[in-house]
């Protein structure tokens, strides 16, 4: 049985994606990495939608034939049903080599995990972090190691905390800013059986996922609300996002959980359709996330660098949260890596990192915020991130804010000398060809 030891150059907190990526980018910079990950295994968790912008990282992570092989399901692209308006995008019109996925989270992190432990990574299971203590030149950090309860504490020169919405440090030093503007719920749950929709818009019978590749599905729910679809190997993902302002009307729909969650993503366009034939997976429960939008007043606490969701998190509307998890866990190791070989510019490199991530948390605003609250402000602070990005990447970002009607967010920056690639269809069309019930 591996025992924890007392001291270890860098120890991550949090076994996601963006703890990976941390463990791998230092060990292959012959910098020890010790993670803790305070569950038995990974567990299932929202954050199915994978966009091809990850394979970069996976090939940094030196996995990425271990993600193609592992026969998740492939996407071809997204589509949107907002405001009675269908459209669609594929992502080979974005010259993207490997397309996007739609993942089991429990899988997709196991996978990361094991690699990056095959790559010398320390990975110690059911070990939940407890308090973290900046001394000087280093950090030292309480734990429970809950497998033999038993506690002890472990010193590091650098802590990061890709722990996840719980963030350790976020939450120990009162950090957390709540977006006032922005103050969603998110009620998810999985379905068996159904329908999905193929890359032209043709519904398709759940079981063929792995022949016939599907699309991403959002549907808006009157002016408050809109629903995800994701269709993965053994079940579908389908999730709701509430303003809390219109919490009570959702609570409205029924007198329990399930009621009135299987009633509200049925009033969604598109979405009753491709349920027909499906049923509720109700031992998997449903679950909810409140208040899921914010950021930190910093994002480096001492000698600490929040990473991922234990630093900032914006909507799921772009599906960015595992980018975001694999951009700042690779930027923090960056400073990190740079810091232990020139000491003397530390202080530079926590400076590099702090503007690195406010200024990416603000250009996913831009891609999130309905477009009224899209400020003069926001758009001059996004001009020099947008310049910085290759001309594909930011023609996806613009076509997936139109699919969901926020094309003003970044008319001014891109749509100029760069359209959207989309293709608009008739709603009533692409209802025609729905399964009957």
């Amino acid at each position: 049985m591996k025992r924890i030891q007392n001291e270890c150059e860098v120890l991550v907190i949090g076994g996601g994606p963006g703890g990976a990526m941390a463990c791998s980018n230092l060990v292959q910079n012959g910098i020890e990495a010790v993670l803790f990950e305070k569950e038995k295994t990974p567990l299932l968790k929202v954050g199915e939608n994978v966009i091809p912008h990850f394979w970069k990282f996976a090939e940094l992570m030196k996995v990425k034939e271990k993600v193609e092989k592992e026969g998740f399901v492939f996407k071809a692209g997204g589509s949107s049903c907002w405001n009675g308006k269908f459209r669609k995008m594929k992502f080979s019109d974005f010259n993207y080599s490997t397309l996007g996925m739609h993942v089991e989270r429990d899988k997709f992190d196991k996978l990361l995990l094991d690699h990056v432990e095959t790559q010398g990574a320390k990975i110690f299971y059911e070990v939940k972090a407890l308090k973290v203590i900046n001394d000087k030149g280093g950090v030292e950090v309480e734990y429970h190691d809950l497998a033999n309860d038993e506690k002890g504490t472990i010193k590091c020169k650098y802590l990061i905390d890709a722990s996840g919405q719980s963030s350790l440090v976020g939450l120990q030093e009162n950090l957390r800013q709540y977006d006032e503007a922005f103050r969603f719920n998110a009620y998810w749950g999985y379905y068996k059986g159904g329908y999905y929709l193929d890359a032209n818009a043709n519904f398709v019978e759940f079981g063929n996922q792995l022949k016939i590749k599907p699309m991403t599905i959002q549907s808006n729910v009157g002016e408050w609300g809109w629903v995800w679809h994701i269709i993965q190997r053994e079940f579908t993902s389908l999730g709701i996002i509430v303003p809390k302002s219109k919490r009570g009307e959702y609570q409205s729909f029924g007198d329990n959980n399930v009621k009135r969650f299987e009633s509200a993503i049925r009033k969604a366009p598109i979405i009753k359709e491709l349920l027909t034939g499906s049923e509720l997976i109700e031992d998997m429960g449903i679950k909810s996330i409140i208040d899921y939008s914010y950021q930190p007043k910093k994002f480096i606490v001492g000698n600490c660098y929040m990473v991922g969701d234990a630093a900032a998190f914006v909507d799921p509307i772009n599906s960015a949260g595992i980018l975001m998890a694999l951009f700042s866990a690779y930027s923090a190791t960056w400073a990190i890596i740079r810091s232990f070989k020139f000491p003397n510019r530390a202080e530079e490199y926590k400076t590099y990192y702090e503007t690195q991530m406010q200024d990416r948390v603000e250009f996913f605003k831009l891609l999130a915020y309905p477009s009224e609250y899209i400020t003069d402000e926001m758009i001059e602070r996004n001009r020099n991130i947008v310049r910085q990005m290759g001309s594909s990447e930011n023609q996806l970002a613009f076509t997936q804010c139109t699919l969901t009607n926020r094309s003003k967010n970044l008319n001014e920056l891109i749509g100029d000398h760069i359209p959207p690639i989309l293709e608009d269809l008739s709603l009533e069309e692409v209802l025609r060809a729905a399964p009957q019930r």
